[in-house]
């Protein structure tokens, strides 16, 4: 039976229904089966022999089985629940709709404008924090709307004065200068011919913290027992299989490098290595933090590299956090020591973000020559000095897990999975 307009009888009496969505008829019978669209004149529906199409004349109303739906699609299935998220709009049903939009606003391939309309429910319903996260999320697809910046810094300003904590604005104009003679900012020794003095010290070694301007998204089970210890991702799980019983080694990234320093610019923070157990041996980058006044934490790794080569540099973050987190990835250019940042990604709490990848070449990096817009490109990657990683929160205290820290070259990348801030643009 192929997309026949049938009348109400004909379909009860004749077509064995698919069970799911509910279509009440204005007499008071009902067929279940899966809508499909809805026009201006009829309903098209499958059912167990195949498509039919009903008059909306004779439809009273439509509930739509989103539960059961969205249990049967693939989480990455965005034009999926985009689909039925306009479905649930067209028949009312709001709960479903934010259903659908949440779901598909996780996807690196979301059409920004749909992570916004769920914000504008959310900010509507008054739910602050999914706002805010939404906020956020937009802003990793759309990181040049400043009114959705200050919009999200108003949130969090607001979340802060509640806690009892003075949150700063997620956006300065410009970088605080330090001390003469303590840790260089961004800003600082900017100028062409300044890597002497924003650079290296004495032993040679690459230069002071740079500071950068004051700033205010398939998870795996979270903590394993009572140690705090997260489950890594199945892309993580991948063991090596040696002979004798020996206790394998993963190849590890550049979360092991034994030289990352906390950045005391930011809130108050710990580095640390930690084994995340079981027969194989691999070693996580365990980053602690405390609120202060401060909206981040900081780790800094110098890193005298040519990196114009690789693609992008791509990771693995645990949020170990009560609270999401929002983490942004800096790579320190010479000369001048130039600070370029990328769109923050945000980590749900308890959580692993899993191959996570920011294209080098993306033009969403900000800088001080951008005004801090996030509509600049790194310059010099043959030079790099520092790779620093920023872990906005506004918890009191949390941590994070790092793990797989790695840059890749153009076919590597095309390898990778995930999709982060920038991933996708040029």
């Amino acid at each position: 039976m192929n997309l026949l307009i049938l009348p109400v009888l004909l379909v009860v009496f004749f077509v064995t229904s698919a069970r799911g969505d509910r279509i009440i008829f204005v007499d008071g019978m009902e067929l279940e089966g899966t809508v499909l669209r809805g026009g201006d004149m009829d309903v098209t529906v499958r059912v167990d022999r195949g498509k039919i199409r009903l008059l909306k004349s004779r439809v009273d109303r439509i509930e739509l089985d989103v539960e059961g739906r969205v249990k049967e699609m693939e989480a990455s299935d965005t034009a999926g629940f985009l689909e039925l998220a306009k479905l649930c709009e067209e028949y009312n049903d709001e709960e479903g709709m934010v259903r659908c939009l949440a779901a598909a606003s996780v996807n690196d391939d979301v059409p920004s404008d749909r992570v916004l309309q769920l914000a504008e429910i959310y900010e509507r319903r008054g739910l602050k924090a999914p706002l805010r996260d939404t906020l956020a999320r937009y802003l990793q697809l759309n990181p040049g709307r400043k009114d959705i910046q200050e919009k999200l810094e108003a949130l969090e300003r607001e979340e802060g004065k509640q806690a009892g904590r003075v949150t700063e604005p997620a956006e300065g104009a410009a970088a605080k200068t330090p001390d003469a003679g303590a840790e260089v900012g961004p800003q600082a020794g900017g100028q062409e011919g300044g890597e002497a003095a924003a650079g290296p010290g004495a032993d040679g070694k690459a230069g002071g913290e740079q500071q950068p301007p004051e700033e205010a998204p398939a998870a795996q089970p979270a903590v394993a027992g009572g140690g705090g210890m997260p489950t890594a991702p199945e892309a993580v799980q991948e063991k090596p299989q040696v002979a004798g019983g020996e206790r394998p080694q993963l190849e590890e990234g550049l979360e092991t490098d034994a030289n990352w320093q906390v950045q005391s610019w930011g809130n108050p923070a710990e580095f640390q290595m930690e084994d995340a157990g079981g027969p194989v041996k691999n070693l996580l980058a365990r980053v602690s933090f405390t609120k202060t006044d401060k909206d981040k934490a900081a780790i800094r790794l110098d890193y005298r590299q040519d990196i114009s080569k690789k693609k992008a540099i791509v990771f693995d973050v645990f949020n170990g956090s009560d609270r999401p987190v929002r983490l942004a990835v800096a790579v320190v250019t010479l000369p001048g020591w130039v600070y370029f940042e990328s769109p923050m990604v945000t980590v749900s709490p308890q959580k692993w973000l899993a191959q996570r990848r920011i294209r080098l070449d993306s033009d969403k990096f900000k800088c001080e020559e951008s005004k801090w817009e996030h509509n600049a490109t790194i310059k010099n990657l043959d030079r790099t000095g520092q790779i620093i990683f920023l872990i906005y929160h506004d918890v009191a205290q949390g941590h994070v897990f790092l793990d797989n820290v790695r840059f890749v070259s153009t076919d590597e990348t095309d390898a990778v999975g995930g999709g982060g801030a920038g991933s996708d643009t040029k």
